[in-house]
């Protein structure tokens, strides 16, 4: 090419290269135009994370080993696949539709010379895919921060924009540093906080978290409406979920709440799913904070099937936290425990968070350490997730002395693999695992700045506890170590935390440390070895060394390794149960011999009437005679209802088991400590109102009952009506079926119903005026009627309640106040309900709720052999049939028969079950048979003393409720063809059995599936699931004599009347006994008492 062509040629070229360079330019530079630019967002890490977070397997953290500007920078490391590495959610200063100028600083000094490292973002189209962009992209030079940065226009459909960084090929480790957009300012218009979805316009931002997918469902709403259905998910977190980042603010104080029902339904398969009638269901949020994802469960309910339940919590989003997203999921489980049923389709509804003012503690209320000051520690429990809203910070300074960290000293929140790993690639030494204090960091800080003593907790223990921590090389999936091997390594895990504790916080006082925590099962022994992240309950420290030399061994090192003025603690719950507290006892007093052990941790996760108080003090007292200090650990007690009648019978509850530390300290029992295990009821991890102050951090209550000891506590009483059919048969029944409610030590009374009518039965001991008063829950409406009863007489009361339309499961408030005819002024008075009642004090009413007659079974007189054979006595009584589902729908069944004595109450049960199992370690899901008792028949929402809940397998393997120890039962068990046989006798607890007398009783049968996991519960009477805990639901069993023809005086129903009768009838009469079986023999005038005068008349027939 020559001449005037060659020259315009390359005229041509210059420009083109001149317009390339300026299109060039124009990618990488910031724009410019006439709207403002201003700096929507700047990351520089000099003070935080500030939400950026690994992306897949990466690493990340904040160094100040080299910074582009400032001191500090984004290090990301431990890269497997390319596209790991840091990310940030903008979803709040990125908007749809905009431009910006998004860039970053990187550099690399490990890889080639040279290094691509990309900028990237991720976002959600309409169609809810998610989307990988490129914004721009660097060869970034070894050892030198470049930057990378581009233009970029969100998409106008782009939801939850983050931004990335990656690098296309070689997983080298990177940084990153002051990564920033520019752009024109967001339109903040009408800034809305909180957010309420009722899903009548589609999904909205809802989508499925994992393989989960959402749709809308009409017509299936919690009004009818729609909703959305979530379906196809794999694993338990799959879930539909919403991120909110828009509109919640980290530092402010939100309720967050839903609606949730599930029908039993799997979309995603054909296989045959049998569902349980009750499924908890739980409210998560999801958030990036300190470099990492977080997740927090805000609150739970449990859910029958076919009905919308609520969930709602409130909490405090924390203030460094960002990225927020709200989801719900089936109740947590560990992954191996979690069965198909776990992940069910299921629906959500009116899903809001509304903003709250911020939570403020009662400052004019007592301090409760400083009323116990001169008893002993007063301290609480707390997360550091708990600790972030402030009210907790003033809760616990105002009323706690010393605190213990709920999960960050445990040894899953304190081990730590990553550096596990390095620490053996680059020394070998595979005996000393690393750890970290930065999930403790914020508790241990605030308790040091506060001067409040901490109780550490925990070192060694069964739960919590990585298995790679008890595996060669580290490796969960390798063999266990030597028990030699695991001494190195528990000596030097301990080293490092105690180490790092002291040096890190040198002012923080530690007292007590639990240094081995539930070593023992419930029914006796040491745990079975196995790993509790397979098999809950099983022990890893078991499986290293065989035998309970771990516990000697974690002392012995604790002694040499714990600070000093630290003391050492062995720890347990359940711990006042007879043979479990015995074990415990045993090893506490080997230990204390050889000077290795301070005290023993009583946790104390109680009942609202397990254990009894006796039996608690028993324990007390027992551990104290070992001559070491005694720490309540762990106090909550369970109450799942939130009404008023259960909290003031919680607060009762708290009175009396703080009255006995008092008592017992008064006496020179060395307890040091008592801890609740909480701060209020929104974060209990029982779940429930189990604690002394409410979800607004308001003392409850409870914490006035705690608070004075002295302080008579007013309840609210309940009390049931049962139907009857109209019939006069039907009408005795109904009184005969239930407990008589005690007016004091005047009358008793017992109600029944039919449509609007109501009938009361009162039995008096005094004569006098009887006044009835009933009303509705706003005390808008009343009936009130009078009586006039006579000592020794029983007087029916009809009342009609048409005003009230009554219908089953109503509820109406009640009170019956006698009145004792006497000169006397004022008069004596008895009120059921309102404490100390005299004439002009305000009522306070109990509660009447209108039932349904239970089911009813019958028992004969006799006394069988147990021994698992079917004897001919068993012939004279009828049979109930167990086979109502509470969990699937073919699973083992049973009939069960009754007999009974002055002692025992005999049970016979025969299960059809083809396929014998006890492969869980969870007595409760193995093939069992279950015996509910309620001696005095209370039917009430918690267990007295006289319930029992007794669980027998096919090997005769027997398990009790809280408290009773399993030797006080007869028990054998028989393989059948088609099953088992388990008989029973079970022992009076309240002083002998009577005919006539009606208990409460249920029956259930547990189905093992063979591979460990229960898949059938049936039952007789309680459909609720909820028997272990409530006898409300269980039937009845009324106790025949059996006998055609008692002769007046056989009281012993021997066929003769003598001076054993004689005796009996003395021992009734001078309360020596407390039940004699055929009383009614005894009432020799027939007048339908039995007294001194009967006596006199049986000694005459007896002498002649």
């Amino acid at each position: 090419m020559k001449g005037s062509h060659a020259m315009k040629f390359k005229r041509i070229m210059s420009c083109l290269t001149a317009a390339v360079m300026v299109f060039c330019m124009a990618a990488v530079l910031p724009f410019t135009a006439v709207a403002e630019t201003v700096e929507i967002f700047k990351d520089t890490f000099e003070d935080g994370y500030g939400g950026w977070a690994p992306r897949g397997d990466a690493s990340i953290e904040i160094v100040d080993t080299t910074a582009n500007t400032g001191e500090k920078s984004l290090y990301v490391s431990g890269r497997v696949k390319n596209w790991n590495g840091a990310g940030c959610a903008k979803i709040k200063e990125l908007r749809a539709g905009k431009t910006y100028y998004i860039s970053g600083y990187v550099m690399q000094d490990e890889g080639n010379d040279t290094e691509q490292i990309n900028l990237q973002v991720l976002y959600k189209d309409a169609s809810g895919t998610e989307n990988y962009k490129s914004v721009a992209n660097v060869q970034a030079k070894k050892g030198e921060w470049t930057k990378v940065g581009a233009n970029y226009t969100i998409p106008s459909d782009a939801q939850g924009i983050t931004v990335y960084f990656e690098t296309p090929s070689n997983l080298i480790n990177f940084y990153v540093d002051d990564v920033a957009a520019e752009g024109e300012p967001n339109d903040e218009g009408d800034a809305v906080e909180g957010f309420t979805e009722d899903f009548e316009n589609g999904v909205n931002d809802w989508s499925g978290r994992g393989d989960a997918k959402c749709e809308i469902s009409a017509g299936n709403g919690h009004n009818d409406s729609d909703c959305l259905y979530t379906y196809n998910r794999q694993q338990l977190w799959n879930a539909p979920a919403a991120n909110k980042t828009l509109v919640l603010n980290a530092g402010n104080y939100y309720r967050f709440s839903g609606w949730v029902m599930y029908k039993g339904e799997y979309k995603s398969s054909s296989e045959t799913i049998e569902y349980p009638q009750s499924q908890k269901f739980s409210l998560y949020l999801q958030y990036q904070k300190d470099g990492k994802e977080n997740y927090y469960e805000v609150a739970s309910s449990t859910a029958n099937i076919g009905e919308w339940t609520y969930i709602e919590g409130e909490y405090t989003l924390p203030e460094t936290a960002s990225n927020f997203s709200v989801y719900f999921q089936t109740g947590y489980k560990p992954d191996a425990s979690v069965q198909t049923v776990d992940l069910m389709d299921f629906y959500l509804d009116d899903v809001a968070a509304e903003r709250l003012p911020d939570p403020a503690i009662e400052e004019d209320i007592p301090s409760l350490k400083d009323i116990y000051s001169d008893y002993f520690k007063l301290g609480c429990a707390a997360t550091a997730t708990e600790l972030q809203t402030k009210a907790t910070q003033d809760l616990i300074k105002k009323h706690y002395n010393s605190l213990t960290l709920g999960n960050e000293l445990k040894p899953d929140s304190t081990l730590n693999l990553k550096n596990t790993l390095a620490y053996l690639a680059e020394t070998g030494d595979d005996t000393n695992p690393q750890i970290t204090l930065d999930n403790a960091a914020t508790l241990l800080s605030f308790a040091e700045e506060n001067s409040i003593p901490v109780r550490g907790h925990v070192f060694v223990w069964h739960s919590q506890t990585p298995d790679w921590f008890f595996k060669e090389n580290f490796d969960a999936e390798a063999d266990w170590v030597t028990p030699e091997k695991m001494n190195k390594r528990l000596e030097n895990y301990m080293k490092n935390v105690v180490n790092a504790v002291t040096t890190q916080y040198p002012d923080l006082e530690i007292y007590a440390w639990d240094i081995v925590n539930e070593a023992f099962k419930d029914a006796g022994g040491m745990r079975d070895a196995g790993s509790n992240n397979t098999v809950n309950g099983q022990s890893a420290w078991m499986s290293v060394y065989g035998d309970d030399s771990f516990i000697d061994k974690a002392f012995e090192l604790a002694r040499e390794i714990m600070p000093a003025g630290c003391k050492l603690f062995y720890n347990d719950y359940n711990e006042y149960i007879e043979t479990k507290r015995d074990d415990i006892y045993e090893k506490c007093k080997e230990l204390a011999a050889k000077g290795l052990i301070d005290g023993v941790g009583m946790q104390s996760h109680i009942k609202m009437s397990s254990p009894t108080i006796s039996l608690y003090e028993e324990a007390i007292r027992k551990y104290d005679s070992l001559g070491l200090e005694v720490q309540i650990t762990e106090l909550d007690i369970d109450q799942k209802s939130n009404s008023d009648e259960d909290q003031l019978d919680l607060a009762k509850r708290y009175n009396e088991v703080f009255k006995l530390y008092k008592s017992l300290k008064d006496e020179g029992v060395n307890i040091t400590a008592v801890v609740i295990w909480g701060i209020t009821d929104s974060t209990s991890w029982i779940g429930g109102y189990p604690l002394l102050f409410a979800k607004d951090y308001s003392a409850k209550p409870a914490f006035y009952a705690v608070a004075d000891t002295e302080a008579e506590i007013q309840t609210i009483k309940k009390a049931n009506a049962l139907k009857y059919d109209g019939t006069a048969e039907d009408y005795e029944k109904a009184f005969k079926l239930q407990k008589a409610n005690e007016i004091g030590t005047d009358a008793t009374f017992k109600t029944i119903w039919n449509d609007s009518k109501a009938v009361i039965r009162l039995d008096s001991n005094v004569d006098g005026e009887a006044s009835i008063i009933i009303t509705d829950s706003e005390e808008t409406s009343y009936i009130s009627k009078n009586a006039t009863v006579k000592s020794g007489d029983t007087c029916d009361v009809a009342i009609d309640l048409s005003q009230f339309a009554v219908k089953a499961n109503s509820t109406l408030e009640l009170e019956i106040i006698i009145t004792e005819n006497t000169e006397i002024f004022p008069a004596f008075e008895d009120a059921w309900n309102t404490l100390d009642y005299i004439q002009g004090k305000d009522i306070v009413y109990g509660k009447l709720t209108f039932i349904e007659q239970p089911l009813t079974a019958y028992g004969v007189y006799n006394t069988p052999v147990v021994d698992g054979e079917i004897d001919a006595c068993w012939n004279m009584t009828s049979s109930i049939n167990v086979d109502k589902y509470t969990m699937g729908t073919d699973g083992a069944t049973a009939t069960a028969r009754a007999m009974w004595d002055s002692e025992n109450i005999y049970v016979l049960v025969e299960v059809k079950d083809g396929n014998l199992s006890k492969a869980n370690a969870n007595a409760y899901e193995q093939d069992t048979v279950e015996i509910f008792i309620d001696e005095n028949n209370g039917k009430t929402s918690y267990y007295e003393n006289d319930d029992i809940q007794l669980r027998v397998n096919f090997d005769n393997e027997v398990t009790v409720t809280d408290g009773r120890t399993a030797d006080i039962y007869t028990t054998a068990a028989k393989k059948t063809s088609d099953g088992y046989i388990v008989e029973v006798a079970i022992p009076t607890v309240n002083g002998g059995f009577t005919a006539g007398q009606v208990i409460g009783y249920d029956v259930q049968i547990n189905d093992d599936n063979g591979e460990g996991k229960r898949t059938g519960i049936a039952n007789w009477s309680d459909l609720t699931g909820q028997g272990y805990i409530n006898t409300s639901g269980f039937g009845t069993l009324e106790l025949q004599s059996g006998i055609d023809d008692i002769q007046p005086g056989d009281l012993n129903a021997d066929g003769e009347v003598n001076t054993a009768d004689v005796v009996l009838l003395q021992k009734f009469l001078c309360r020596k006994v407390k039940a004699v079986a055929f009383l009614e023999a005894a009432d020799m005038d027939s007048n339908n008492k039995i007294n001194v005068f009967d006596l006199i008349a049986l000694k005459r027939i007896v002498m002649k």
